[in-house]
């Protein structure tokens, strides 16, 4: 393997990494938002007729 592949593929897993870690932040912070929202608007019933 020559030094230009070993850097791409080194390139390749660090953009991968940035992703993944981008998306996991992004849904954990949607979670507490949604979680939030329950908390602040809860659901009411409407009585049955």
């Amino acid at each position: 393997m020559t030094n230009e592949i070993v850097s791409v593929y080194s390139q390749a897993i660090d953009i991968s990494f940035k992703g993944m870690t981008a998306l996991f932040l992004f849904m954990f912070i949607f979670f507490f938002l949604i979680v939030a929202i329950d908390k602040l608007l809860p659901h009411e019933e409407e009585p049955k007729k």
